[in-house]
């Protein structure tokens, strides 16, 4: 299971590309899932897989 997020902009930096979020539990996957699906950003993309 991982997370990717493109084109997210991060106060340190002026772009970045893709991030990376790798969940070994399931518990912490539907986690993460939740608060990335919550993100409200017309500049990032999220995809799930």
């Amino acid at each position: 299971m991982k997370f990717v997020v493109y084109r997210a902009l991060l106060h340190k930096y002026e772009y970045v590309e893709e991030v990376f979020f790798i969940c070994r539990e399931e518990e912490n996957f539907i986690i993460y899932k939740n608060i990335l699906l919550n993100i409200e950003d017309p500049n990032i993309q999220i995809l799930i897989s």
